[in-house]
Formats: C-alpha cells, structure tokens, sequence
C-alpha cells in the first residue's frame, strides 16, 4: 500500500532523503529535471510536496509548486517502479490537494507519462521543441 511521507523545507532529514532517492534513479534524473535546476529548498515555496513509499522503500515524489500565478505539478517514480501504477496514485493525490488548475512540462518523447497525464484529464496546451505544456482544468 502506497504511504506518503510530506516534506517541509525546513526538515533536513526529509531532504537528504529526496536527494538520496533522486539520485538514486539514473532514468528517472533524465526525464524529471526540476532539483537540477533549483536547490531543495525552493520546496518553502511549493504547495505541497511528498515522497512516497511502500514497505518503508521510496518509490516516488510528488510535488504542487506555485511560479508565475499557475500550480505546477511534478512527479518523479522510482526506475524500479515504473508500470506498477505508482504514477497513477501519487497523480490522485497531487490533484485532489489542489484546487486550481494544474500545468505540467513533459519531455515530448515521454510517452508513458504524456499517456499518464491524459489519462487524468491533462490536455497538451503548448508545443514546445522539446516538451509539452499540459494542463488540468480543475
């Protein structure tokens, strides 16, 4: 059963345990880019944010960030759990905890989660070189 786990920037052993689980997904890294960019604890600005476990063994991130007036939405599953509808709760629990509509950026070669977020509603608003906008209208 998928448990989670919120992570307050504040809380230094949360994210060490974010950095360790990031890191530890090679496949993951390339297609979720968000900390590359940014250090931890812009998390003081997220909505809110969680990794999530099962048996006490992380298997993905969530998060709810709000930039430039929109809720942005960012997941991470761990390599070892791709296809094992770890992607499909942790996006229940990012869009039942927000109220407004929800944007997201997909690598457009990403198609398990292009599939995912328009599985739950996503729909492609942009056509960026590289990448997708999506959005959930809530």
């Amino acid at each position: 059963m998928l448990s989670k786990k919120i992570i307050h920037h504040t809380d230094c052993s949360s994210l060490l345990e974010l950095d360790e689980f990031i890191k530890s997904n090679i496949n993951g890294i390339k297609t979720f880019r968000y900390f590359s960019k940014r250090p931890y604890t812009i998390i003081k600005n997220h909505k809110y944010a969680c990794l999530y476990y099962i048996d006490n063994v992380y298997v993905g991130y969530g998060h709810l960030d709000y930039e430039d007036e929109k809720t942005w939405l960012g997941i991470m599953v761990s390599d070892n759990e791709i296809g094992k509808k770890i992607g499909d709760q942790i996006m229940d629990d990012l869009i039942s905890n927000s109220e407004n509509d929800i944007y997201l950026s997909v690598d457009i070669n990403n198609n398990s989660a292009v599939y995912l977020y328009m599985k739950k509603g996503f729909e492609i608003i942009e056509k960026k070189i590289n990448y997708y906008i999506m959005k959930l209208k809530k």
